[in-house]
């Protein structure tokens, strides 16, 4: 019979934080504050729209690039961290992406 080991809900954002690359500044900030994040991820920070929510820290004083630069050599999934860029289906050409 298979046995699964119970992660509670926080040690679980941790693991997702640190496998994508995450600051572990910004880790923290999400798992502790996850219950008001859709309050707080209405107000315009860095990488907006790209699915990661910096902490204040970094959203005050890392740039962009800074921060992606971060995230990418951290990183454990295989796929980099590249919000702004999506393949174009018809290319295969790396093309700059909108957010809403």
């Amino acid at each position: 019979m298979r046995q699964f080991k119970v992660i509670d809900v926080h040690s679980e954002r941790q693991m997702y934080g640190e496998y994508f690359g995450y600051p572990k500044c910004c880790v923290k900030y999400f798992v502790e504050n996850f219950d008001e994040l859709p309050i707080l991820n209405k107000r315009r920070k860095p990488l907006h729209g790209s699915g990661f929510i910096p902490c204040p820290d970094c959203s005050l004083n890392k740039t962009e690039e800074e921060l992606i630069k971060e995230i990418n050599e951290n990183r454990k999934y295989e796929k980099p961290f590249a919000p702004f860029l999506e393949t174009c289906p018809e290319t295969g050409i790396w093309i700059r992406r909108k957010f809403s």
